[in-house]
């Protein structure tokens, strides 16, 4: 039987040994893109839990910071900080160049905030405007200089694991430098990282804000007409509905008034 099986395998060697790389080809490949999915589902993880964040705000229909081109304004985290369930609002600034023909991130974080690295593998911390933050990865050393788009940073401290978009490695900057040298000084953000929990957004624009005494008119609903707007009470009110005939005599009545008043 062995002898048999042996026989079959010399007279069909070629096959043989033919089946045995194709198959090692698929499973090297098979390999290879599983490691790759994983190696991209770990690098999200890791990026976004870089800023311990409980929430992050982005710009309308934007799915995510890291890709986005489109933008906030600063002031968004000013007001976010405003919401009693926010314990901290910071905004992340996230664009691209090449430093020695290599591609990079750069992000850009506010000092002393929640964007910014706290995290090194060596040297210190920034605490002003114009030094680097890199991560290990751009096999640099503190020191060294950066040149890229047309201007120099000295590195003040190396990071390490804050690679991403498929292994980019990642300079850190303070945001207004680089809202200088890639916005025009523009005071914009890709995203605001939120700690806490941010009341929800109202589905709704704000029109107007009326004070007592203050009156509106809503015809549509008397002519069944499409309504251009709703009134929504966010505070306890009295709120009194008339007729547009009766609307139009109570306004006469309060211009006569008034008009007497301003006579005396």
């Amino acid at each position: 039987m062995w002898l048999i099986t042996l026989r079959d395998l010399q007279w069909r060697r070629r096959r043989f040994i033919l089946a045995v790389i194709a198959a090692g080809l698929a499973f090297a490949l098979a390999l290879i893109m599983n490691g790759t999915l994983q190696h991209m589902r770990n690098e999200s993880r890791r990026t976004v839990g870089l800023y311990d964040a409980n929430a992050w705000v982005v710009a309308h229909g934007v799915s995510g910071p890291f890709t986005t081109s489109q933008f906030v304004p600063v002031s968004t985290a000013a007001a976010l900080r405003q919401d009693a369930g926010v314990t901290s609002a910071s905004p992340l600034l996230v664009v691209r160049s090449v430093i020695d023909k290599l591609d990079v991130n750069i992000g850009g974080y506010e000092l002393g905030g929640a964007t910014q690295p706290h995290k090194l593998a060596k040297g210190s911390a920034p605490t002003t405007r114009g030094v680097a933050i890199v991560d290990t990865s751009l096999h640099r050393h503190v020191g060294d200089t950066l040149t890229f788009a047309g201007r120099s940073y000295p590195v003040a401290a190396l990071t390490t694991n804050t690679t991403f978009y498929f292994g980019m490695p990642t300079v850190f900057l303070p945001i207004e430098d680089v809202q200088d040298q890639f916005l025009a000084g523009q005071a914009l953000a890709s995203a605001i990282v939120v700690r806490g929990t941010p009341s929800p957004a109202p589905a709704y624009d704000v029109l107007g804000l009326y004070q007592p005494g203050s009156y509106f008119g809503e015809l549509a609903p008397l002519y069944g007409l499409r309504r251009s707007a709703t009134a929504r009470a966010v505070i306890p009110s009295l709120v009194i509905g008339y007729s547009a005939t009766e609307f139009r005599q109570r306004q006469h009545e309060h211009e006569a008034m008034k008009a007497t008043s301003d006579n005396q």
